[in-house]
């Protein structure tokens, strides 16, 4: 019975302790779901307050409570099964934040907004409303739904029908654990505003959907306007639909050509987002919005704050939107491009260059960017001008044409044409030139460029001595259709005068020239206008006046190098008069006034020409000693300089001579023999333009003196000789094995002499022979690839042998296949020949040259059609050549035919008529017209001219190859040489 007892109590004791037990779990687990709410909800108001870090942490510590055991589920809907996903979404949305602030390395977030998540956590709350309400479908919840697959009408209307009943589906609104920190007429109107957005961006006509957009969602940010319970990122989320939708109007605008509205709708779109990427891309539109408003200073200003705020701000954009950083790219490269273009002084050209090139790679980089197709006319017309102002020609000629073709009615069009024009006139290439200014004027009546493409019209006409077709068109700028720009009209109005001036219509051009200096009386052309007024009256032997309009001029400048040219032709002036006295007092003027003058030699020519006019031989002998000895690089005045001095030495003899004064006679005789002799013994190796005629005049002079009956015969039998050695010196035999055999038969006796018939002799073996080539001498390289471009170039070089009219050799130079049967050569290497021919540098192939194909004197070049074919050289392009680059020359200096050398890039010289390329590789006579080429084996340069002594070789020039690429487009039947 009391054993009954006990186990009655002590199972008693068990209920009792189960009971408890039961209850201690029931409210322990009761006590963790609170514990994980009040953690939960902490959270959330750390997260609305910003405090994303410690958000995440008290995220990770409801975490933690949640998955201890006992955890009574069901106790708030969105504490369930699911928790663990909406924590992961709640954890992976603040880091998102922080990314966006630049407080959280892109690298170490974990995860994007996954809103496959966001769909399942609202699914499940959205069944476990339905459980505790016992609901039917609610409209907001479809509307959810169709909105997260996308399906935007559908989600608008059932949006719409939501916003129609707010009582109904507020408390689903309520207990979606998404949506947070917005009341529920908000969140729809924001919902529809997205809906209105999204179809906007699908749409084809999307003017009237974005325009909604912003209708809803300013609604719904103006009720958020001032409200302290709801945070900055829904405001700045609503804000961005309200900028995107602006943004997409903008760019409805953009297309259509309004700029002005663009630019309005930008301008809000830029003011209601605070996002770095979307600020980026509406500063670029803006930019381009500018940029056709032909406004460049806010095209510039706008461009120059597209910049990220910091390095980690640009990682965290490339994060989100991995096509900004080309947008970037083309923003840096539009900004270069538009700092070069502000650019203003001539010292800022180095830089401005740089700018220029830097432009150019950053655009090319970015051109395959969204971006890049969005502004693909822009920045076609951006890339072709970037071309030309680097000279890269021919790729600038290319882009902006294919430009106009793409996009004929682009604000850019007449832009396009005017840079093609520009490029081409640059080029001398005036007939396409004149076809792209046409286009201007006559396709785009209200263009700010047409006066001057009909300038650059008339330019490149008087360029060409077109001086009537441009004497019409300079005159044509002065019509109503042409008086836009006043800076203009003086300059048409002085330019036609001048080339009247050039046409020889004295009159007319004196009256237009005194009409221009009374209508523009402070035009710079005022100085040029006094200055060939005094050419024309000089012209007609009106000294008086012409004195008169160079003193005029000299009173309207200041410019020493001007002024000091006018004192020369001042003096010029005097001696064409007859008054040597005072063109010497003139020419003394000058070099006392303006030592630094480019003009001393000049004046010291003159006062030497007027000392020698008025019979003072001393005075002039001396004053052309003065030129040779003080400018021994003026290798052009030499001959005449010797000559003059042999002929002033001349006519002291012949004073001697008459005053009976015959040692100092014949010393006198002997000093002008000795100075023939000088210009004997230079004629085969000076490259003066005047040598023909000088020859003439020294074989004149010998004759004179082999006759004159003052000379004594010895004198006499060596004039004869020496005009032998003339003969001789510039290639004509047979003339001077003439002139060695009536030396033999008019002074047997001095004649006799062995030296005399050993010259004798090497004449007629050299006629007999037709030898007359030196020994050909190549250099040679161990270098395999210069011995390969070598060999390509050497089997394409030629020599051309130049005839005049009797058939005496007159020049030789040198030229290279462009064609299979084209040669290329210099304009001054077969200038005066009738006829001509071209020798491969084996002398194995002869090509008969059947005419002249195309031509440019200004930049000597010259295209000729040849007989027979052989293997052109390539083109490269001139344009990227760099100082210190190798190059190769091959040409024949001085009759030696195939020789190859070769040396760098060593400058760049804009001194002469185009740019030329400065080389520092051995050039001779007889290399003019020779290919430089690139290590490519490509033609960047033709050999022009080189410069001093044996000493200087390092001052040679080439012809930028792009000169020639121009001429080619000018090709025609061939002209015969005799006919030129």
């Amino acid at each position: 019975m009391n054993q009954m007892k006990v186990l009655h109590v002590l199972s008693s004791i068990g209920m009792i302790i189960l009971v408890f037990t039961l209850s201690s779990c029931a409210v322990l687990g009761l006590s963790t779901a609170r514990q994980v709410e009040k953690f939960f909800l902490e959270a959330e108001k750390l997260e609305r307050v910003e405090a994303y870090n410690a958000a995440i942490e008290k995220y990770k510590v409801a975490l933690k409570e949640f998955k201890k055991p006992g955890v009574t589920l069901g106790v708030r809907p969105h504490i369930d099964e699911d928790f663990p996903v909406l924590i992961r979404w709640r954890i992976t949305r603040c880091r998102s934040k922080l990314v966006e602030l630049g407080k959280l390395i892109p690298e170490r977030y974990e995860d994007a907004i996954d809103w496959k998540t966001v769909e399942r956590v609202g699914l499940r709350v959205r069944e476990c409303v339905y459980t505790d309400n016992n609901a039917e479908t609610s409209d907001f919840l479809e509307a959810e739904e169709s909105y997260y697959y996308k399906d935007y009408s559908m989600a608008l209307k059932k949006y719409e029908l939501a916003l129609k009943e707010p009582e109904k589906h507020k408390l689903t609104f309520e207990r979606l654990p998404y949506i947070e920190f917005i009341p529920y007429i908000e969140f729809i109107d924001y919902r529809i505003a997205s809906c209105y957005l999204k179809l906007a961006e699908q749409s084809e006509s999307p003017n009237i959907l974005y325009s909604k957009a912003i209708v809803y969602a300013e609604r719904a940010i103006n009720h958020l306007i001032g409200s302290e319970n709801y945070t900055k990122p829904i405001k700045t989320e609503i804000q961005s639909v309200i900028a995107t939708a602006h943004f997409g109007i903008g760019k409805i605008f953009f297309e259509k050509t309004d700029y002005k509205k663009a630019l309005s709708n930008y301008q809000l779109a830029l003011q209601n987002t605070e996002k770095e990427p979307s600020k980026i891309k509406i500063q670029l539109a803006m930019t381009f919005a500018y940029l056709n408003q032909g406004d460049v200073k806010n095209a510039t200003v706008t461009c120059k704050r597209i910049r990220p705020t910091t390095e980690k701000s640009l990682k965290s954009m490339l994060t989100v939107d991995p096509i900004i950083g080309e947008t970037l790219t083309i923003a840096r490269g539009v900004q270069l491009y538009l700092e070069a273009g502000n650019a203003v002084s001539a010292i800022d050209y180095k830089e401005t260059t740089f700018k220029y090139h830097a432009a150019l790679t950053e655009i090319l980089g970015g051109t395959s960017s969204a971006s890049g197709a969005e502004y693909q006319k822009e920045l076609n017309y951006i890339l072709g001008s970037l071309f030309y102002k680097v000279e890269r020609f021919e790729s600038a000629e290319q882009v902006l044409t294919k430009a106009i073709e793409n996009f004929p009615d682009s604000n850019f069009t007449d832009d396009a044409w005017y840079a093609i024009g520009d490029m081409n006139y640059k080029l001398q290439s005036y007939i396409e030139s004149q076809s792209a200014f046409r286009k201007v004027i006559d396709g785009f009546p209200n263009s700010d460029l047409r006066d001057d493409a009909q300038y650059f019209i008339a330019k490149s006409l008087l360029e060409e001595l077109e001086y009537e077709k441009a004497y019409l068109a300079f005159n044509e700028l002065s019509t109503e259709d042409f008086q836009k720009y006043s800076d203009l009209q003086d300059d048409a109005r002085y330019h036609s005068a001048y080339c009247l001036n050039l046409l020889n219509k004295d009159d007319m051009a004196i009256q237009q020239y005194e009409n221009f200096l009374a209508d523009f009386t402070k035009s710079p052309y005022r100085v040029d206008a006094y200055f060939d007024l005094g050419v024309i009256y000089a012209r007609q032997r009106d000294y008086a006046k012409a004195r008169s309009n160079y003193t005029l001029a000299m009173q309207q400048t200041d410019d020493q190098a001007l002024l000091s040219e006018i004192q020369m032709v001042i003096g010029h002036a005097y001696y064409n008069q007859g008054d040597y006295k005072n063109a010497i007092i003139a020419h003394t003027s000058l070099l006392e006034k303006y030592p630094e003058s480019d003009f001393i030699i000049e004046a010291k020519l003159g006062i030497a020409n007027s000392y020698y006019r008025i019979g003072e031989w001393r005075e002039a002998a001396d004053a052309y000693e003065r030129v040779i000895n003080g400018h021994p690089e003026a290798i052009n005045y030499v001959p005449y300089c010797a000559y003059q001095i042999g002929e002033s030495h001349y006519g002291l003899a012949t004073n001697h001579s008459k005053k009976g004064e015959t040692k100092l006679a014949v010393t006198n005789f002997h000093k002008a023999l000795e100075w023939y002799q000088n210009i004997i013994d230079n004629l085969s190796t000076e490259t003066s333009e005047n040598l023909g005629e000088i020859a003439e005049l020294l074989i004149t002079s010998l004759t004179r003196m082999h006759n004159d009956l003052n000379v004594p015969e010895e004198l006499q039998s060596l004039a004869q000789l020496k005009k032998g050695d003339t003969y001789l010196a510039v290639e004509q035999y047979g003339k001077a094995l003439a002139e060695y055999n009536t030396l033999v038969q008019a002074f047997p006796n001095s004649s006799k002499d062995s030296s005399i018939q050993k010259q004798i002799e090497q004449v007629q073996e050299l006629i007999i022979s037709k030898n007359l080539q030196p020994k050909k001498v190549r250099t040679t390289t161990e270098n395999p690839i210069a011995q390969q471009i070598a060999r390509k170039a050497l089997a394409s070089t030629v020599l051309i042998r130049i005839k005049d009219a009797i058939g005496d050799p007159l020049a030789i130079g040198s030229g290279f296949f462009i064609s299979k049967d084209q040669i290329v050569s210099n304009w001054h290497v077969v200038e005066g020949a009738t006829t001509a021919y071209a020798l491969s540098v084996d002398e194995k192939k002869r090509y008969d040259i059947k005419g002249i194909i195309a031509m440019n004197p200004k930049q000597d070049l010259v295209i000729l059609k040849v007989s027979g074919e052989s293997s052109p050289l390539p083109l490269g392009d001139s344009h990227t050549v760099q100082i210190g680059e190798s190059i190769y020359v091959t040409g024949n200096p001085k009759g030696w035919t195939g020789t190859f050398s070769t040396g760098v890039v060593s400058g760049f010289q804009m001194r002469y008529k185009g740019k030329r390329l400065q080389i520092a590789a051995p050039v001779s006579p007889g290399s003019s017209g020779g290919p430089v080429l690139n290590d490519k084996g490509e033609v960047i340069g033709i050999v022009y001219a080189g410069h001093g002594g044996p000493d200087a070789q390092n001052l040679n020039l080439a012809i930028p190859v792009h000169y020639l690429k121009a001429l080619l487009k000018r090709v025609g039947p061939p002209i015969p040489l005799s006919a030129r």
